[in-house]
């Protein structure tokens, strides 16, 4: 259970919905339900979901929502979560935006996440992040970018490592130290660890 809901995990994609979009599906939820943050970007029109919330939107937080991407942490040699070190350190305001933005991406299929939230590294010109992708965040003009890539398994994303874009804006040494990172993982899927959103009091 995460955020105190419950959400079915599912390795083969979402279900369709039962309801329309649009419907509201307030009885569905947990009555131990808090406010849920505004999800900074917009989702496709388009994605199924199992449950909606009265604007049409995707309700993050019923109980029967569907995940399809899981989103794992790197790990340290000395067995340090270091996603979780840096989210630790982070003021609510990030923490409540990073949070907002995974529990939006597992709902939705790798290969249909918005630009607004996730770009490809791939096509960088001259880039040294080959393989790697990153997610994005801005809070209060200050812009947060983590690392990561696809994998280890088809369902995955693992973050590896989250930055400030002003502290390294060509990524040169941010993508060097992922890409080591990444083949960590990928040697020893055990250096992957699956995130877990901090509990509600």
């Amino acid at each position: 259970m995460i955020h105190g809901y419950e959400r079915r995990r599912s390795i083969t994609g979402p279900s369709k919905s039962t309801g329309r979009a649009g419907k509201c599906c307030t009885g569905d939820l947990l009555p131990h339900r808090r406010p849920a943050p505004q999800v900074p970007f917009s989702l496709p029109k388009d994605v199924i979901a199992s449950c909606y919330n009265c604007k049409g939107k995707v309700d993050l937080y019923c109980k029967n929502a569907i995940v399809v991407v899981t989103f794992r942490c790197y790990i340290s040699g000395d067995g340090v979560d270091q996603i979780r070190v840096w989210y630790d350190a982070q003021d609510g305001g990030v923490q409540a935006d990073l949070t907002a933005v995974m529990d939006a991406l597992e709902a939705i299929s790798r290969d249909r996440w918005p630009e607004s939230c996730f770009k490809s590294l791939e096509k960088r010109k001259g880039s040294q992040c080959e393989g790697l992708d990153e997610l994005k965040l801005e809070v209060e003009e200050v812009h947060y970018r983590i690392l990561g890539f696809s994998g280890p398994r088809d369902d995955d994303f693992t973050m590896l490592l989250p930055l400030k874009k002003d502290d390294d804006p060509t990524y040169k040494k941010s993508c060097e130290e992922a890409k080591k990172r990444k083949a960590e993982v990928i040697n020893d899927w055990t250096r992957a660890r699956e995130w877990e959103a901090p509990q509600s009091d």
